[in-house]
This record gives C-alpha cells, sequence and structure tokens, in this order.
C-alpha cells in the first residue's frame, strides 16, 4: 500500500511520475556467496569443441558470478545490489518504514521500487532524467516514460489537471473471459446483505475448491490493488476457502459480474485536501457461524483511499463497544504507519491525525479510562490508542454513522447505501 501514498502525495502535489524497468534485474545481482551449478547437457561438449587444449574435470562445475532466477535468494541479491548503489553511489536512503521506499532530499527524488519496477517521483523533470543517466551506468534499463502502469495496474495521471485514477479493467476483463462470464446480466451489489453464509456441510469436490481459490485469489488481488468495495464480500466468502459449497462458488462468481458491470471504476486521487485522515467501524457479532464481530477502517489522502482492511476479529467481543474499541486500535496501528511514513518523506503537515469513530461508547472509553462492570474484561491491549491520544499522536473524533466511511467494510448494505458507500471510496 506504501506505493499508493506515494502516488497520492505526488498527485497532490503534482509531481511528475516516470517508470523504469530493470531488464533481467535479478540477473543483474551481485552474488554474495559462492554457489556451483552443474552444466546444462551440451555445454561441456561445446567447450571441447571450441577448446581442444582446455583441461576439463571429468564432473565439471560452474561458478556463478550472477545470480539466476531459479535461486532461492535472488530476490535478495538484487534488492540488495540495487540498494547498494541507491544509497552508496546515488546519494538516496531507504525509509526505515518501507526499505523499497528510497529518498534524496537533496536532489528532491523519491523512487518507489517493486523488484525490477522503479517509479520515479520529482517535480522537476531534469532531476529525473538526470537520475535515469547516473543509473544507466550501472544497470541495463528500459524508459517507459510518464507512468501509464504500476503492478498490473493502469495510471491514468492528468498532470495539469492534478487528478489521478487507478483501475485494474484490464484484468476484469481476462478474469471474465476466464470464467466464462462474457454473457453474464449487470450485478450492482457485490453482496446481499440478505444472504447469511454458513459453512459447507458437505465435502467439496477437488475441483470445486480450486475453482473457488483462484476465483477468491484473483478478488483478493483486486480487492488490494484498486477496489476496496469489494473488501468485505470478498475476505467474507475467503473464509470458506478449504471447503466451498456451490452457494460459495456462485457467490464468489457473483463478485466477478458485479466487477464486469463496474470495471470502469477507478480510485480517483485529487490535489486537494492534502491532509490524512481514517474512519473505522464494527459490526457487532455480525458473523452468522462464530459471533465474532467484523472491523473495518479505511485511511485517506489526496481525498482517495490510500490503505484499507476488512477483518474478521479473532477475540468474540462482549459488546458493540469492545467491538468498536478493537477497530479503533486496528485502525490507530495503522495511522501510525502512514504517520511516520509522511514524516520521513517530510510531507506530515498536520497537528494530528484524526481518526473518526461513529461510536460514543468507544469514544468515551478511550479518552476517559474508567473501569467498571461493563468494560473491565476488556483486554490491556485494546488501550493502546489511549497512550496514542495522551501523546497527541492522534485524535479521535466522532462522527455520524451516516457519514461513517468505513461501514461497508464491516457489512454488507443494500443498494442505496452501498452506492453512498462507493462514492466514499472515491471510486469513480
Amino acid at each position: 500500500m506504501a506505493w499508493k501514498l506515494v502516488f497520492a502525495l505526488a498527485t497532490t502535489n503534482k509531481w511528475l511520475i516516470y517508470k523504469i524497468d530493470m531488464i533481467s534485474a535479478f540477473t543483474q545481482g551481485d552474488i554474495d556467496t559462492s554457489i556451483y551449478l552443474v552444466p546444462p547437457k551440451g555445454l561441456i561438449d561445446l567447450y571441447i569443441n571450441l577448446y581442444p587444449d582446455l583441461s576439463i574435470p571429468k564432473e565439471p562445475l560452474l561458478k556463478l558470478n550472477k545470480a539466476l532466477y531459479s535461486l532461492k535468494q535472488s530476490a535478495r541479491i538484487w534488492y540488495n545490489t540495487l540498494a547498494n548503489i541507491l544509497v552508496n553511489k546515488l546519494g538516496f536512503r531507504a525509509l526505515k518504514q518501507e526499505p523499497c521506499i528510497f529518498i534524496n532530499k537533496a536532489k528532491d527524488l523519491i523512487i518507489c521500487v517493486y523488484v525490477d519496477d522503479l517509479a520515479i517521483i520529482s517535480p522537476d523533470i531534469n532531476l529525473i532524467n538526470s537520475f535515469i543517466t547516473k543509473i544507466k551506468e550501472y544497470f541495463n534499463i528500459k524508459e517507459l516514460g510518464l507512468i501509464k502502469d504500476y503492478l498490473g495496474i493502469d495510471v491514468d495521471y492528468n498532470l495539469e489537471k492534478g487528478i489521478m485514477k487507478l483501475n485494474q479493467k484490464k484484468y476484469i476483463d481476462k478474469l471474465v473471459e476466464r470464467f466464462n462470464l462474457l454473457d453474464s446480466l449487470p450485478i450492482y451489489i457485490p453482496l446481499d446483505p440478505k444472504i447469511k453464509l454458513l459453512p459447507n456441510t458437505e465435502k467439496a469436490s477437488k475441483e470445486s475448491i480450486k475453482l473457488f481459490q483462484q476465483i477468491i485469489g484473483s478478488l483478493l488481488y483486486i480487492t488490494l490493488g484498486t477496489r476496496p468495495d469489494i473488501a468485505f464480500s470478498t475476505i467474507k466468502l475467503s473464509r470458506f476457502s478449504s471447503n466451498p459449497s456451490k452457494e460459495h462458488i456462485d457467490l464468489a462468481l457473483k463478485i466477478l459480474k458485479y466487477l464486469r458491470t463496474t470495471k470502469d471504476l477507478s480510485i480517483t486521487y485529487t490535489t486537494f485536501p492534502n491532509t490524512v485522515s481514517a474512519y473505522c467501524d464494527a459490526d457487532y457479532a455480525g458473523d452468522d457461524y462464530t459471533a465474532k464481530s467484523t472491523l473495518g477502517y479505511v485511511i485517506y489522502l489526496a481525498n482517495g483511499p490510500i490503505s484499507w482492511k476488512s477483518k474478521l476479529q479473532s477475540v468474540v467481543a462482549q459488546s458493540t463497544t469492545e467491538a468498536e474499541l478493537i477497530a479503533i486500535n486496528a485502525a490507530s496501528k495503522e495511522a501510525v504507519y502512514i504517520k511516520s511514513l509522511l514524516e520521513e518523506l517530510g510531507y506530515y503537515n498536520q497537528k494530528v491525525f484524526p481518526l473518526y469513530t461513529d461510536n460514543n461508547g468507544a469514544l468515551l472509553l478511550s479518552k476517559n479510562p474508567v473501569f467498571h462492570e461493563r468494560t473491565k474484561h476488556i483486554n490491556v491491549k485494546y488501550y493502546y490508542i489511549r497512550e496514542l491520544l495522551e501523546n497527541g499522536i492522534i485524535d479521535l473524533l466522532y462522527i455520524p454513522t451516516i457519514e461513517q466511511r468505513a461501514d461497508g467494510f464491516t457489512k454488507a448494505l443494500s443498494k442505496p447505501k452501498f452506492t453512498t458507500f462507493r462514492d466514499f471510496l472515491a471510486l469513480y
């Protein structure tokens, strides 16, 4: 999620974002240990024919000078090689909170790294071109110009207007074709709130399990990428991945049909506001099988979501206040992480981090440490929020339920409410 924060930050400041690709990145990694491999068949015969006087042992081995894609340590070797050049040669430093983001404040450059894809962010095109020229001295790269896609996500960035849109329309189209949904009827909500989801009482076939897991895996990728509106429905169905029923499979396909209907929706970032805020909520005892509550939160920057979560709570909350307090705790930890990222980048420009909840009981309990019969059972770890409040790191604020932007992360909503929730998420 960290790269979304940087992209949103770039949008608010109308910075340029260029992309470069490292050609065969892993093979450019400087290997840091002695690794030998058996020569491919025919290679030794070729050497003997080319160099008849060359002395070759009976069981020859080849020593690697560079990493290969088949090595389990190739990713680590490549990162260390790239980080060494960026830090020791080009004057960058890796963020403590996110080692795959590098910053050079003196040269006004931020680099987001994802394996072999580098997004270069700067307000000045000359600084970007200078960096590209220097990085070419160390690696073979391919220049891709102003960013159009990142991690399989399409990026539509209107620099002049200060608007960025992220979507996965192409990937959704591939899934629709893969699962034979080209002729499906339009679906306008991902999950009907009237449906009760319970475990399968029979044993699912291997084919059904594989199909269901493939669908859920694809939906999770989209959920984490650009479609927080399907987070709750996807996470809820994923609980049945080990033994899905036909109903579970049909509902998973229904989410895909919903995505097909709404495939043009994109997360939208704008130049205003340039502040960060969070919303959290909980649905008390909403799970039909375990009576556990579901928490949800969403964090905004540049008027769009940069981080979100929908999760079944690990314990059975014994009151609405406890369920909401657990949600506040989870959201506050993510807020601290986001705040730390922005501070390291040098762009956290607000006194406190606002965190909104629609539960007065949890809000008052967080601010006022009064123990009584109804709350003494609550685990101490959920009072982490109190420490953050006392230190002035976050500010816990009340918001009416009708304005709660995290509502759709905790339960299925009717069409009118879901449409409002989706608008809250800046999906246009």
